[in-house]
Order: C-alpha cells, then structure tokens, then sequence
C-alpha cells in the first residue's frame, strides 16, 4: 500500500525522478522491463527490501499518465489490459513472490480504468497474482481486442473470423 501511495504521488507531481533503470518510464516497453527487473529482484530478495522498490509502479503511474493524456478513452482502457496482461506475464513463473510489486502496478492501473467491467476484471487478477494461484486466470483472456480482456477465442488484435 506504502508503494501504491508513493506511485500516486509520483503521478500526481511527476517532477520525481527515479534512481535505477536508466529508460525512459512512459513506454509500454520501459514499463515491463522496469517491472521485470523488480519482479527478479523480488525473487533475489526473497522478500526482503531491495534496491529498485516502488519503481515498477512509479514507472506504472507516468505511463498510464503519458498515454491517458494522448489516447482516447477505448484505446486507454485497451492499453491498460495490455499493460495489466503483460504484468501478470512477469509473475507466472515458479519463483512468483507474494505481495510483488506487480500486483501494486496492475491496482493501479485499475485505478485508472474508465470502464467498471474491467475494473472488477483487474481486482481479480490482481487477487489472483497476489496468491500466486495460477490455476485461476480466466480474466487474463487473449480475445477480441474490443472488449476489456477478450471474449472469443481469438488472439488479441485479429479481426479475421475464427473459421
């Protein structure tokens, strides 16, 4: 919660600058590097404090507020289930580590959804990667690009028929 206040508070003025990776924090690239080098650094701790805390929902925070600036509404909330979809990607391994910092980025990125469906959708991933229980990621759905988390067998982006 420490970190999803710091990240609020890190959108809200956005003249901080983090130490650490030296990318850019307001691409969807930069995002999940920044993240994957916090989720491996999670591991290394094994749950103990470590050197690049609270970056990954920092760098969360400024991309949601780059793109929601420039994006309309549907392409915004699409691009957070893309985000949301790549974050869970970091955490599905053996060494997933509770309470991750991911989990901390897609909450956030709930928070700036527009849309209730997928808000819901998001808290349930969010509960879903902070167990580490994999065996329940309905809502992480590669569908039609249209809806929040897909609702076709379909991969995400293909408007061809499935036929």
């Amino acid at each position: 919660m420490r970190r999803l206040l710091l990240a609020v508070a890190v959108v809200g003025s956005s003249l901080v600058a983090f130490a650490g990776p030296a990318v850019s924090q307001d691409s969807f690239g930069s995002v999940i590097s920044i993240c994957r080098q916090v989720a491996l650094e999670e591991v290394a701790a094994d749950g103990d404090g470590h050197r690049l805390e609270g970056q990954c929902v920092g760098a969360t925070g400024l991309y949601l507020a780059a793109i929601s600036r420039t994006l309309p509404e549907d392409e915004f909330n699409s691009s957070i289930a893309d985000l949301v979809v790549a974050l869970a990607e970091l955490l599905l391994t053996p060494e997933c580590v509770l309470e991750s910092e991911i989990v901390e980025a897609t909450l956030l990125a709930r928070s700036q959804s527009t849309d209730p469906f997928q808000q819901e959708q998001l808290l349930l991933i969010a509960n879903t990667l902070n167990a580490c229980d994999f065996a329940i990621t309905a809502a992480i759905s590669a569908g039609n690009r249209n809806a929040p988390f897909g609702t076709d067998d379909r991969p995400r982006g293909n408007s061809a028929s499935p036929n």
